[in-house]
């Protein structure tokens, strides 16, 4: 795959943008607020409407021009960029004119690659002083006249004080508006600059190499991205929640006068329209003594089986919904996000209500003949003047099955959510139209089936991007247990095609692979790996990938394939 992948990136490494020059040359010196021993660009150099064939080298991370010393350089600028300091003395041309350190007891020079096509000036792993994190900047001179900043991604202000990237004739030269070099643009004028710091003015343009073009008297810029990156983009497949739900908005609940079935069996739930009608709490009953916002432990006459266990009691909360166990909280407001996350499991007709208001209904628990009723018997709707709210849950303790059974319902107060959660964190399928679905069924496994998902692991995990002579290792997750093996596609178009005529609904393909590689899974993980050439005319090539696994014995697609997301990577530093 190395081979066919490094010949892809030649296809089109002749467009990318130019970043770091990796042959730095020769290493001209080191140390704290040093200007460095003089040293010939290699053909003389335009700028701002003179030739000079000399650079004088700050360890602050600029440099003077010169013809053999003339004009003389000044000193090393310690220890912050201003546009005053910008414009005093001799020209300069400052990649970040900071308090910087250049310390040679940790590896970091001052390096010069001088010839007749380029001057590359690079301050190799330099460090703000005070501050231990370490970066590259590189100056790059051609004889036309440009001049060219790069930046590694690590680079930034960090600490007090100002910063500066420009250039300037200097010799006392007006100092002008400042400019946002992040952006492309323009000016007239030979002096050109933007001050940076660590409060309002941060540094936005680590990872990024910034082109000078001289257009006269003045200049264009432009900058372009060096940075290895990667993203993600579409989605994989296949999907299988173990939650469903309906998030009505407030006044819009439609299930008035109806009823729902769930009917437990040892692989899920499945939905139904319900037969089962309104109880009413008899003398015996149980009033609960719920306030608003509130819960209770109700117990049951035998155990339960519910999802994958058993239960002897159920927790009943205030606001519309009965839990296997506490710790569900008592939260007013309906939201998806907070069903997909509680941690035990939950049935929900979740609402604002309040027991405890004045002249309001109660709500009831009661048991017989092997069935269990949770009823909320003309129950306020919370901080609302209104009619009250009639329904209940009825547990089937000998099945598991639970009836929903909805009789008038105000439409006041805040929204409703319907529906059911397992306990744990769900995947999100989705609102659905209960009283349009249900004259069919929906159905919910115990276990939810998870995408594939293919990613870089984050720095801080140990994952590297697709740097220049690095390993980037791809991670395949969520593989069924016991898939036999996988492929990683490798290639640079996304055709976005849906593979439900080959065998795969709910899948798109995201790649068309020039390349490609096979791999066992280990449990739930497939990883792949790829070594990127160090050659910079690959820098800001655009890799896409996506992986596929072979599971046909969980019956996911007809195939017995299913694919991931695909993921978007640049070629950087």
């Amino acid at each position: 795959m190395r081979h066919l992948l490094a010949l892809a990136l030649g296809c089109v490494a002749s467009a990318q943008i130019p970043c770091f020059d990796t042959l730095f040359g020769t290493a001209i010196g080191a140390g704290d607020d040093v200007v460095l021993p003089m040293q010939a660009i290699g053909f003389p150099f335009p700028f701002a409407g003179n030739t000079y064939t000399h650079v004088h080298v700050s360890t602050n991370g600029f440099l003077y021009l010169s013809n053999a010393g003339i004009p003389a350089p000044g000193n090393a600028l310690c220890c912050n960029g201003t546009p005053d300091r910008l414009v005093t003395g001799s020209p300069k041309i400052c990649a970040l004119l900071d308090n910087l350190i250049v310390i040679a007891a940790q590896g970091s020079f001052v390096w010069l690659n001088s010839g007749p096509t380029a001057c590359t000036i690079t301050w190799d792993n330099v460090k703000e002083y005070g501050n231990n994190i370490p970066f590259d900047l590189q100056c790059r001179l051609l004889p036309d006249g440009q001049v060219r900043f790069t930046y590694h991604g690590e680079a930034g202000v960090r600490l007090g004080g100002d910063a500066l990237v420009g250039v300037s004739p200097a010799g006392g030269a007006a100092i002008p508006a400042a400019n946002d070099l992040s952006v492309g643009g323009g000016t007239a004028l030979a002096t050109c600059y933007q001050v940076f710091d660590n409060f309002t003015r941060p540094f936005d343009l680590a990872g990024v190499a910034l082109t000078f073009t001289p257009n006269g008297a003045g200049w264009n810029w432009s900058p372009g991205h060096c940075l290895a990156t990667s993203a993600p983009y579409g989605h994989g497949c296949v999907a299988v929640t173990n939650t469903f739900y309906e998030d009505f908005a407030p006044g819009t609940i439609d299930l008035a006068g109806t009823s729902m079935r769930l009917t437990r069996s040892a692989n899920g739930y499945t939905a139904s329209v319900g037969t089962a009608t309104w109880v009413a709490p008899p003398t015996n009953a149980q009033q609960l003594s719920l306030f608003d916002d509130w819960e209770q432990h109700v117990v049951l006459a035998q155990a339960m089986p519910v999802t994958d266990t058993t239960t002897t009691f159920l927790t009943v909360c205030s606001n519309g919904f009965v839990s296997v166990g506490s710790g569900n909280s008592t939260q007013p407001t309906p939201a998806p996000v907070s069903l997909l996350s509680m941690g035990r499991t939950v049935f929900a007709s979740w609402h604002d209500y309040d027991p405890s208001a004045p002249g309001g209904g109660k709500v009831w628990f009661h048991q017989a003949n092997g069935f269990a009723w949770v009823t909320w018997d003309g129950v306020a709707d919370a901080q609302v003047t209104g009619p009250g709210n009639w329904f209940q849950f009825r547990f089937e303790l000998a099945t598991g099955n639970v009836d929903y059974v909805w009789g008038s319902l105000s439409g006041l107060g805040n929204g409703h959510l319907v529906g059911f959660h397992p306990g744990g964190i769900s995947q999100d399928g989705g609102s659905i139209d209960l009283s349009a679905r249900l004259p069919a069924t929906v159905s919910v496994p115990n276990e939810q089936v998870v995408p594939l998902r293919l990613e870089i692991l984050s720095a801080s995990n140990g994952g590297v991007p697709p740097r220049l002579g690095a390993t980037t290792y791809l991670y395949t997750q969520n593989v069924p247990l016991g898939a036999p093996f996988g492929a990683l596609w490798l290639g640079f178009t996304d055709p976005d095609l849906d593979l439900t005529p080959v065998g795969m609904p709910g899948c798109r393909q995201y790649v068309d692979p020039l390349a490609s590689v096979t791999f066992l899974p280990v449990q739930r993980l497939g990883t792949s790996t790829f070594a990127v050439p160090i050659d910079p005319v690959f820098v800001g090539a655009v890799l896409l990938a996506q992986s596929f696994v072979y599971s046909p014995a969980h019956g996911l697609t007809p195939l017995g394939a299913v694919a991931a997301n695909g993921l978007r990577m640049t070629i950087g530093w």
